[in-house]
């Protein structure tokens, strides 16, 4: 969802609904957590789809300062479970975990991961969510 705030809005759909949750947070009506690793994540994607423009968009999402919570053996094991489960990457099990453990809800432009984890519960696919 974050890569919709800062790419090109006719490459990514459910830009609009990115842009609103993205609002609703910066007005303090909804609360934004995002495990440590989604920097590395995002830079991956960003240097494979803008590597001209990619320090400067990765900079762009650093200045929201957006809380971050590092990985924990419970977090972890939750992933690793996730993983398992589902037959998905650790990188979105990791956020999946996150939004079980704090009781949140992950929200997703993925409707691959959402169709396979949703029995999981804590997910929403993020047109469905944002409307």
């Amino acid at each position: 969802m974050l890569l919709k705030w800062v790419l090109p809005p006719e490459r990514e759909p459910g830009w609009a609904a990115a842009l609103h949750i993205r609002d609703e947070w910066l007005e303090d009506r909804v609360d934004v957590l995002l495990p440590s690793l989604w920097i590395y994540e995002v830079g991956n994607i960003l240097g494979l789809k803008q590597p001209k423009h990619a320090p400067e968009i990765l900079a762009a999402l650093v200045q929201y300062r957006m809380p971050e919570v590092q990985m924990t053996e419970p977090l972890g094991r939750q992933a690793y479970a996730l993983m398992a489960r589902f037959r998905v990457t650790f990188y979105d099990a990791a956020y999946h975990a996150l939004a079980l453990d704090r009781s949140g809800v992950l929200v997703t432009a993925d409707d691959a991961y959402v169709a396979k984890a949703k029995s999981a519960g804590s997910i929403a696919r993020l047109t469905d969510w944002a409307s």
